[in-house]
C-alpha cells in the first residue's frame, strides 16, 4: 500500500461486479461457467450463498460438470486464504454457506498481485448487511481478489422491486436468454429494496414478531418479501 493510501485510510480495492440473468437456471449455469473459466487463472475460488437450497443447486451443478470442490462448514477467514491453496496448477474450489465466512476482519493492507482469488455469490440476501459481510470477507483476502454477484429476475429479492415489467423492458431492449446485464441503476434498486426490508424487519423485532431461525430459512425471507411487496 502506498504512503498516501495509508495516510488517508484507503484500502486495496476488491474488484466487484454484479450480473443479472433472466432466470434462476441461467444464473446457476453462469456460476458453473465462471468457475470453469477461472480454474487456471485463480489459486482459490470461493463459491457461496446465503441459502441452503441455492448451495444444494450449486453442489449438484459442480458435480455434473466434474469440477472438484471442498465443502466448508467451519470458519473461513480471508486473511488465511493461502491455507486453502493447493499445489496443483488449477484452483482450489471451496463451497461454503455465507455464515461461515468471517466478515468482521480488517481489510487486507496489501495484496499479492501474483496470486488471485475469486468470491462468487449466488443470490443476494433480503438484508444488505449479510451481503456486506461477504464483501468484508473478500476485502480481507491478501491476494488480488475478484467478487461477483450472480442474480436473476426470478430470485426472491428481485421479485420485490423488479416484476414482469422489468423483464419486458429488458427483452424489448434486446436482452436475450443466456445474456446477463450489469447495471448500476439495478444495483441501486436492489439496495433500496434491501433497506425497505431491513426497516420492516426492525419494526417486527421491536413489536415482538420474532422470525425463528432467521436468516437460515428461505421461508422467513419469503415472508419478509411478501410483506414488503405490499
Amino acid at each position: 500500500m502506498s504512503f498516501f493510501d495509508r495516510l488517508f485510510g484507503r484500502q486495496p480495492r476488491v474488484e466487484q461486479v454484479s450480473r443479472i440473468w433472466l432466470s434462476e437456471a441461467e444464473a446457476l449455469e453462469a456460476v458453473g461457467v465462471e468457475v470453469g473459466q477461472r480454474l487456471l487463472d485463480d489459486r482459490l475460488i470461493v463459491v457461496t450463498s446465503h441459502f441452503d437450497d441455492r448451495l444444494a443447486e450449486i453442489e449438484e451443478m459442480l458435480r455434473l460438470v466434474s469440477i472438484a470442490f471442498e465443502k466448508v462448514e467451519d470458519r473461513l477467514e480471508g486473511r488465511y486464504a493461502d491455507r486453502h491453496v493447493g499445489g496443483s496448477n488449477t484452483a482450489t474450489v471451496l463451497l461454503a454457506r455465507s455464515d461461515v465466512l468471517v466478515g468482521d476482519q480488517s481489510p487486507a493492507e496489501s495484496r499479492n498481485p501474483d496470486r488471485s482469488v475469486s468470491v462468487l455469490m449466488r443470490e443476494r440476501h433480503g438484508l444488505e448487511e449479510y451481503d456486506k459481510q461477504v464483501e468484508s470477507f473478500a476485502a480481507s483476502i491478501p491476494f488480488r481478489t475478484r467478487m461477483c454477484f450472480f442474480d436473476s429476475l426470478d430470485d426472491r429479492l428481485l421479485k420485490v422491486f423488479a416484476g414482469d415489467w422489468v423483464r419486458s423492458v429488458l427483452q424489448q431492449m434486446g436482452m436475450k436468454p443466456g445474456e446477463a446485464i450489469e447495471s448500476h441503476m439495478v444495483s441501486k434498486r436492489i439496495q433500496a429494496a434491501q433497506q425497505k426490508i431491513a426497516q420492516r424487519y426492525q419494526h417486527a423485532r421491536k413489536s415482538g414478531q420474532l422470525f425463528e431461525t432467521w436468516p437460515s430459512t428461505t421461508r422467513t425471507l419469503s415472508d419478509l418479501l411478501d410483506n414488503n411487496a405490499g
